[in-house]
């Protein structure tokens, strides 16, 4: 059953498969694919079953239960029927979202050229090309480039930064500073050219004034990673990315909730894992690294336990430790076993 447990975590199920598939009489010894068949469909299916369908199972099963507690804690179902509970949910919705003044032409002549130039289909072609070759541009650095390819690569930069700038300057032309500032992703796009024009003023700036900071160096390298936030600016090129970045920014507070549940789940079991196990040493996974010295080492160790790399290993040098910090095997779990589960030098 451990190691069925082990299989339904999908860690390392391709070796106990093999394994079994090379199994034979115990007077013979293993046979390399003497026993394929049956080890494939027996693995195969218990997969199937045991880990895709069960824990699938199990999460609709939480869901479905987390609705209904949900339903029944919502005092309107009390008083409303459904129909005026959806009313209410609509006017909610009313209140609450924000018009969208991107779209109204404004009154003053001049603003409505620059803004007929932003709201142009060819406009937003032309950014979207412009994010595009900036995508590109920042994946032709390699290792040991020359120096004459980085200046280029750096002149590019230049000129898509000052593409972004000119975006933004126009589209303050044509909506005007209050309501360009009104809508998220505008303040998005003008942290992102804010932020190419910081990067450029350190990267000039980085042989005279920072050369004299101590931490010079790591602010330009900061700045210099913001360039990654240009490929966000996509995001609002697609109406499907941005219900789908919506969704999540709706589903945050629940995500929350269950990260401080499962905060308290892991905080707990550090506690006992360091009670329990603080007296194994060493083993073939647990070392100075990955241990139960102290609940904050505990913590990390579950965390990359919960990711299911090697947990399976942790496990095992908790039964069979190698050594121990007394020097005597007094710390394997084993000893709180029947002792026909252990191996003799345990005892």
């Amino acid at each position: 059953m451990l190691s069925l447990f082990i299989m339904s975590t999908m860690e390392n199920w391709p070796g106990i498969m093999f394994s079994v598939a090379d199994a034979n009489d115990a007077s013979i010894g293993p046979i390399e694919d003497d026993n394929k068949l049956f080890a494939g469909f027996y693995f195969v299916v218990f997969l199937l079953i045991g880990s895709f369908f069960l824990i699938n199972l199990f999460v609709g099963v939480i869901f479905l239960e987390f609705t209904r507690a949900e339903k029944k804690e919502n005092q309107m179902q009390k008083f409303l029927t459904p129909t005026q509970q959806q009313w209410v949910i609509m006017q909610r919705l009313v209140t609450t979202v924000k018009a969208d003044l991107s779209n109204v032409e404004p009154e003053t002549e001049w603003m409505k050229r620059f803004f007929r130039t932003i709201n142009h289909p060819y406009f937003d072609m032309g950014i979207m090309c412009v994010i595009l070759l900036n995508i590109i541009s920042m994946c032709l650095t390699y290792d040991d480039c020359s120096d004459e390819f980085t200046n280029a690569l750096q002149i590019v930069n230049y000129i898509f930064s000052a593409a972004f700038a000119v975006e933004l300057v126009l589209k303050h032309l044509g909506l005007g500073f209050k309501r360009y500032w009104v809508s998220n992703w505008n303040r998005f796009d003008a942290f992102v050219v804010l932020a190419s024009i910081l990067d450029l003023v350190m990267n000039l700036l980085q042989r005279s004034f920072l050369s004299f900071l101590k931490a010079g160096p790591q602010i330009a390298r900061i700045f210099r990673v913001l360039r990654v936030t240009r490929l966000f600016k996509l995001v609002k090129q697609f109406q499907g990315l941005q219900k789908l970045i919506n969704t999540l920014l709706f589903s945050l507070p629940s995500l929350l909730n269950v990260g401080a549940l499962l905060f308290l789940v892991f905080y707990i079991y550090s506690i006992l894992g360091n009670f329990l196990f603080k007296n194994v040493a060493t083993g073939n996974t647990i070392g100075d690294l990955v241990n139960f010295e102290n609940a904050a080492i505990a913590f990390i160790t579950l965390f990359r336990c919960s990711t299911g790399e090697n947990w399976y290993y942790i496990m095992f040098d908790t039964i069979y430790p190698t050594t121990c910090v007394d020097g005597v095997t007094s710390c394997s779990t084993c000893n709180f076993s029947p002792k026909q589960f252990c191996p003799n030098n345990i005892y």
